[in-house]
């Protein structure tokens, strides 16, 4: 439950703000903004999310509000953002802080183009100038998320919102070049998606809502970046980098349990399956992400920030997805083809806890939990008749933790022996898929998919702090399934079929190619 630890004047300065555009004017009412602490467990570990706090003699804490303080405007709030954000600032949470606030910078980018800079805060009287204060609460707030956006042109625009317990910050703004009208447009038109994230980071717990930041136009957008730094309480953040060009896509994640990466390589987009198909591979692979996180015993929080960060990326691969004419030689790729592969973007994701020593007797008994996925696809051969595809994607989970010998009881470990009463596993799982394409003068001579894994499991069984028990079980499979007969199936012509009308014709096509595609999807598992 959401408990808050401050209270609010009853009539802050601004509160006429949040219904008009008049300015506020400050007053000596001291508006505190309440700290939210809401407790969710981060590998082993309770952290509380909330506006943040920091240890400065210039900013006020949740914990220690100065006596004496005052609500202060950078410039007049005169306008639609400063209204916002009179709004926003007497909220208790990180999410009502950062509500609407990007997409109302960008939509604000869409007709006025000049830089922008906004901020409202609790000061504490002296120690440092108010223009400091401001500046500070612009790029060192607990809570800080910028986003930068480069055009074609070489210009660059930066959006930053910063917020903790002190105030609340908001800047636009544009160097290394002008931007044109269309740019801009382009660069409003990620206002939905830019809020999205926002709002992402801004949950309790924080979620990666990143994939639509990569959907812009690449001919008049070069690369969209976004930086996060979310503070979770107790001296914890959560860091969080994203990156979109016309050629990749990636994201990575940092914090007290551990670190996810996410990198696409969108450099082939002849290789991508159709929307159906891109999301059932997804759809497979998160099945797949919790196989792992349970066998391994993997954190939680950790686990859905990495689902999160897969699914957002493959989400949406923005134009690079829409499949345009003149494609030539050994990328020539047909429908068939692509059913056959994943449907997903080249990608190489990793999952990482820090090490945990719970054992005190034995620190050197780590909890650990480290999942790596990735996959590789190459194209080769001379022209489109004679050409081949091959396609491979490995994983590997390696994980140790220790389990009570009983679930009634719970784990405790201690320097004592009597406390030693504990099963410790290690876990070290592979597994391969390749998928292989072959054409000699237009004909298929090859369509197959082989598949291995590799499992091994290692028990120590300790009673009073002695080994009573340990084995290692491995186990490995191994197939080979070949596609022939289901491309065949799903490229046969049917007597009578040039009667028909032809967008009918062209549905029943795109029916078999999803067929094709859901079928050796079920083969890859």
């Amino acid at each position: 439950m959401t408990q808050i630890s401050a209270t609010s004047a009853p009539n802050p300065a601004w509160q006429a703000a949040s219904a008009s555009a008049a300015a506020p004017v400050p007053v000596s009412n001291s508006v505190q903004p309440a700290a939210v602490q809401t407790d969710y467990a981060v590998s082993g570990a309770a952290v509380s999310l909330g506006l943040g706090a920091t240890a400065s003699g210039v900013y006020q804490s949740p914990s220690a509000l100065p006596s004496l303080s005052s609500a202060n405007w950078e410039h007049d709030a005169n306008d639609a953002i400063s209204t916002q954000m009179a709004g926003n600032y007497v909220s208790t949470t990180l999410a009502g802080r950062f509500e609407a606030l990007g997409a109302a910078v960008l939509e604000r980018f869409r007709d006025d183009g000049a830089n922008y800079s906004q901020s409202i805060l609790q000061a504490r009287p002296g120690s440092v100038s108010g223009a400091a204060l401001h500046q500070r609460q612009h790029t060192q707030a607990d809570n800080q998320i910028t986003l930068a956006i480069t055009t074609a042109g070489g210009a660059r625009v930066e959006v930053s919102l910063g917020s903790d317990a002190n105030g609340l910050a908001v800047s636009l703004n544009v160097t290394e070049g002008e931007v044109s009208d269309e740019e801009r447009a382009a660069i409003a038109n990620l206002a939905g998606a830019f809020q999205d994230a926002v709002d992402g980071l801004a949950s309790e717990p924080p979620r990666l809502a990143l994939g639509k930041l990569g959907s812009f136009d690449t001919t008049l957008l070069s690369a969209v970046d976004l930086k996060a730094t979310v503070s979770l309480g107790n001296q914890h953040s959560q860091t969080v980098s994203f990156h979109a060009d016309a050629k990749s896509r990636s994201v990575s994640s940092t914090g007290p349990a551990g670190t996810v990466s996410v990198d696409l390589d969108l450099s082939k987009p002849t290789t991508l399956g159709s929307a159906t198909q891109r999301a059932a591979a997804v759809d497979s692979y998160l099945r797949q992400f919790d196989a792992a996180r349970t066998r391994g015993e993997g954190d939680a929080f950790t686990m859905s920030l990495f689902k999160d960060a897969f699914s957002s990326l493959h989400a949406d691969y923005g134009d690079v997805a829409v499949q345009r004419p003149g494609q030539a030689g050994a990328s020539a790729l047909n429908r068939a083809d692509r059913s056959m592969l994943s449907g997903l973007a080249d990608f190489n994701a990793s999952v990482r806890q820090n090490s945990v020593s719970l054992n005190p007797r034995k620190p050197e008994e780590l909890d650990t939990f480290t999942y790596t996925v990735s996959q590789r696809t190459n194209l080769y051969g001379s022209d489109a008749l004679n050409r081949g595809i091959t396609q491979q994607i490995d994983s590997r989970l390696s994980a140790s933790y220790h389990r009570s010998l009983s679930p009634e009881i719970s784990l405790m470990l201690t320097s004592d022996r009597e406390s030693q009463n504990y099963y410790y596993y290690q876990v070290d799982d592979t597994s391969s898929s390749r998928t292989d394409i072959a054409y000699e003068n237009g004909a298929l001579t090859q369509a197959q998919l082989t598949q291995s894994s590799n499992q091994s499991t290692h028990m120590q069984k300790f009673v009073m702090g002695a080994m009573v028990q340990e084995y290692t079980l491995p186990t490995s499979t191994s197939r080979t399934h070949d596609l022939t007969a289901l491309v065949r199936e799903a490229t046969r012509e049917d007597d009578g079929a040039g009667m028909n009308p032809r967008d009918q014709v062209e549905a029943i096509r795109t029916r078999r190619y999803e067929q094709l595609a859901a079928s050796v999807a079920r083969l890859r598992g």
